[in-house]
């Protein structure tokens, strides 16, 4: 890594117990046995991490605490990096939220700026959250090498900010169970390095 660039992992949490649900903020539920070895396996041979950063929510914040305590790392849990709160569907089974509400779930994912789900987070308040942790991680940690494992609407959000892609748009980007990239920070600018890529 060069002088006075900041290397961040994004890491999105693996299969998680429960079936297919939609799953944000409220809905804290632990990995599944599958789950678990995605994320083994997309982090075996380490990357020469410094600290390991995550959500609260049990599905990134118990992988995190394991990845830490076997790296001899430093584990710092952020609030800020909590899931969207999708309101009234949050936990709903995916079929169920396509059979009763296919329509409007397309409309947010197609623009969320102009479609949220009943009771949800606002997708502004959203991006205003997690952008001021990204933003205080890289004022507090520059020049170090992060593995942030996070959440999908989370790290899509980063990685959209960070190629400068409208906030509608964020959908368009593909992030899978135990999906990895990566994001260098130097002076005035920020690049996504790799995505969907293992080490």
């Amino acid at each position: 890594m060069q002088a006075g660039q900041t290397l961040i992992d994004l890491l999105r949490h693996g299969e998680v117990a429960g079936g297919d649900l939609l799953r944000g903020s409220r809905t804290d539920q632990p990995l599944s046995d599958k789950g678990w070895e995605q994320l083994r396996e997309t982090v075996d041979s380490g990357a020469n991490w410094q600290r390991v950063v995550c959500s609260p929510l049990r599905r990134c914040r118990e992988f995190a605490e394991e990845t830490a305590e076997r790296l001899n790392l430093p584990l710092q849990v952020e609030e800020g990096l909590r899931e969207l709160d999708f309101g009234a569907w949050d936990g709903l089974p995916l079929e169920q939220l396509w059979a009763q509400h296919g329509d409007a779930a397309n409309a947010f994912l197609e623009d969320p700026l102009s479609v949220m789900p009943p009771d949800a987070e606002p997708i502004t308040e959203f991006q205003q959250r997690v952008l001021a942790s990204w933003n205080a991680l890289l004022t507090d940690h520059a020049g170090e090498h992060l593995l942030l494992v996070a959440h999908g609407v989370v790290n899509r959000l980063i990685l959209s900010h960070v190629l400068a892609m409208p906030l509608s748009a964020m959908f368009r980007l593909e992030v899978a169970h135990a999906c990895l990239s990566r994001v260098r920070v130097g002076t005035g600018n920020s690049r996504v390095v790799f995505h969907g890529n293992e080490f």
